[in-house]
């Protein structure tokens, strides 16, 4: 299973890090100390908050308990976390009895992290997607969602149904409806980004 998280950096409020009372509600004091470290704070409080984002999505998948507590959601990085105008890095997340590993996308428009819970052999993809109009991302990340499932020969029989199920939870389908793929999907301003196992 897979959850991710993609942030408009233009969306985002860059001053919000000022705000001790609103740090105090979404980051640890492990968190604001590297928060205070680091030398673009208004754009690493909203790596954490992807981190945060896609780790719940993906412990909400597994457990169907609707709790979003930031407070109670941990970041840690794996190695060197310094922020670049463009890089990748890897962390984990803590959510509970939950430890999922993350990788971060950050360049100078977005930050998109995906969370995986480390089990098993597979592998994801992820892609983000940019539309002109912020009523359209939605719409091509599912696009893209879709044909990266084609492209992978994942589905080759049927045509690919994007649905949800009962709990709001993002799946992949076949028109026979005897395939069942979860998968992950974000979109924040003019960005959207999805995740999958394949």
């Amino acid at each position: 299973m897979v959850g991710n998280d993609i942030v408009d950096l233009d969306l985002a409020d860059k001053d919000a890090y000022k705000r001790e009372r609103f740090l105090e509600k979404v980051l640890t004091a492990s968190e604001q100390l590297l928060l205070s470290q680091t030398k673009d704070p208004g754009t690493f409080l909203w790596v954490l908050w992807s981190m945060k984002e896609s780790a719940y999505k993906l412990h909400f998948r597994k457990h169907l308990t609707r709790a979003l507590n930031p407070i109670r959601i941990t970041c840690f990085f794996d190695g060197d976390y310094e922020l670049e105008p463009e890089g990748r890095f890897r962390g984990r997340v803590e959510v509970g009895d939950g430890v999922y590993q993350t990788n971060t996308i950050l360049c100078k428009d977005y930050v998109h992290t995906t969370a995986i819970d480390g089990r098993g052999d597979f592998m994801i993809h992820s892609e983000e997607v940019s539309a002109g109009s912020v009523n359209k991302v939605r719409e091509k990340t599912i696009d893209a969602l879709v044909g990266s499932i084609y492209a992978a020969s994942a589905f080759r029989s049927d045509r690919i149904e994007f649905s949800k199920d009962s709990n709001g939870l993002p799946f992949l389908t076949n028109e026979s409806k005897d395939i069942f793929k979860p998968c992950s999907i974000s979109h924040h301003g003019r960005f959207g980004a999805y995740a999958v196992a394949i």
